[in-house]
């Protein structure tokens, strides 16, 4: 018998808790934007749920000796298909599954201190929960043996993200552009390398996965997530213009110029940011 086959025994399993697991391992996919988002083997499955509970799941916490095992306890959410190898869980009907397909992308940003709680691996020091909010632990007056730590990520785990997200955007990566965007995984550049349309992907997925991971924690530590959790904005426009557009439009208003009357140029009020680049 195995060790989390004799932890297992006299378990109850918390199958409200675990639905609720699986059901964020399901979304998180959705969050990516993949089409096939309701079915995933086993071992991914399981992968995602020790990236939801920063490292801490395990099937014999909710008293099953494998995960196969694990999955047959939610037979009411998710569908199990041992004839493949490895098996593969399906998503049964479910409410997020309803959503429309033309829901405007909408720009949201998370709470400042639940970021950085969650990214800010190179301060060198946990984040606490105080008083309704994260704290550096160097801050926190009162931190004792009870003091809830935040789920910061690590520099492996932080690497282990951008080469997930790289690997789901790898068919739609230029050839020109791969030994740029394959060089910020390798030697961990800053996001500001990227193209921009990477960029953006990449700002969607990270708070993707940082609001799964502060969403998780908050469930796991029976905490209200905080109604100031996210702040919503408005919905994304084009992000990238096309750039023969651009250049016709540039062209456009250099003949206009060339055609003004000296009283027209003087009344012209250009951007200060557009002047400042002509000045550098």
């Amino acid at each position: 018998m195995t060790d989390d086959a004799r932890t297992a025994i006299d378990v109850q399993p918390d199958l409200t808790s675990l639905e609720r697991l699986v059901i964020s391992a399901f979304e998180q996919t959705r969050s990516t934007g993949r089409k096939d988002w309701t079915v995933m083997t086993v071992p991914v499955l399981k992968n995602r749920l020790l990236g939801l509970t920063n490292r801490e799941f395990s099937a014999a916490s909710f008293g099953a000796a494998s995960m196969t095992e694990l999955v047959g306890l939610l037979p009411e959410l998710v569908d199990l298909d041992t004839s493949s190898k490895p098996p593969r869980v399906r998503l049964r009907d479910h409410n997020a599954a309803s959503a429309p397909a033309s829901v405007p992308h909408l720009r949201y940003q998370i709470r400042r201190d639940l970021w950085n709680a969650v990214v800010d691996f190179g301060r060198g020091e946990r984040y606490v929960w105080s008083d309704g909010g994260a704290l550096p632990e160097s801050d926190c007056r009162d931190s004792t043996e009870d003091t809830k730590v935040l789920p910061t990520l690590t520099r492996e785990e932080e690497l282990g993200w951008r080469a997930d997200f790289l690997g789901r955007i790898a068919p739609q990566i230029a050839e020109g552009e791969r030994e740029r965007i394959f060089g910020w995984l390798e030697r961990q550049l800053s996001t500001r390398v990227l193209p921009a349309e990477v960029q953006g992907k990449w700002s969607d997925y990270l708070k993707a996965r940082v609001l799964d991971r502060l969403r998780q924690w908050f469930r796991m530590h029976e905490i209200p997530e905080p109604t100031d959790l996210l702040s919503a904005g408005a919905p994304r426009t084009q992000e990238r213009i096309d750039s023969s557009a651009l250049e016709e439009l540039r062209a456009l208003i250099v003949r206009c110029v060339h055609n003004m009357t000296w009283e027209e140029l003087s009344d012209l009020r250009l951007p200060a940011r557009a002047l400042l680049w002509v000045r550098r």
